[in-house]
C-alpha cells in the first residue's frame, strides 16, 4: 500500500494490525508512506487499487501514473480504480479560469484513453457520495 500521506499510512497500519478481518493477509500487507512515483519497479502485482484523484492531477502526471500502473502490474493484472460520475465535469464548468478547464479537460481525455482501451469491467456505485464509477483494466499490449 503507497500512501502519501504520514497520517492515512500510519491509520492504514494500525487498522491492518488490529482488524481482525485482515488477520490472515497482514504479513502480506506492507505500507508505505511514498507517493506511487517512488515505487519499487522490480516487484511484479496482481492488482493495483488505486484512489488517486487524477482530476487534480496534471495530463502528464495523470499517463506516468497509469504507465506506472502498467509496469508494476503481471501480464493478466488487473488495474482498479474510481471516479467520481459527473464530478470533473461539474469542476470544469465551475472553474473561472481556462487554463484549469483546459487541464482537466486534458485530464478526462488521458482518462478516458485508458478506459477505452483497456476496460473489461466496470460497476456504477450509487450508495457512495458522491455516486463513483469503478473501472477495471488489464493492459493488453
Amino acid at each position: 500500500i503507497y500512501e502519501i500521506e504520514p497520517t492515512l499510512a500510519n491509520l492504514i497500519r494500525l487498522r491492518i494490525r488490529e482488524d481482525k478481518a485482515f488477520r490472515h493477509v497482514d504479513a502480506a500487507l506492507r505500507v508505505h508512506n511514498k507517493p506511487i512515483e517512488k515505487i519499487e519497479r522490480r516487484p511484479r502485482y496482481d492488482f493495483v487499487i488505486s484512489c488517486l484523484p487524477f482530476t487534480n492531477f496534471h495530463p502528464g502526471s495523470v499517463r506516468y501514473i497509469f504507465e506506472i500502473f502498467r509496469g508494476i502490474l503481471k501480464p493478466g493484472g488487473t488495474c482498479s480504480f474510481y471516479e467520481y460520475i459527473f464530478v470533473r465535469k461539474a469542476a470544469r464548468i465551475m472553474s473561472g479560469k481556462p487554463a484549469e478547464r483546459e487541464r482537466m479537460q486534458k485530464v478526462g481525455q488521458i482518462v478516458r484513453e485508458y478506459i477505452n482501451r483497456y476496460e473489461y469491467s466496470h460497476e456504477v456505485v450509487l450508495r457512495n457520495l458522491p455516486p463513483a464509477m469503478v473501472h477495471h483494466i488489464r493492459f493488453t499490449d
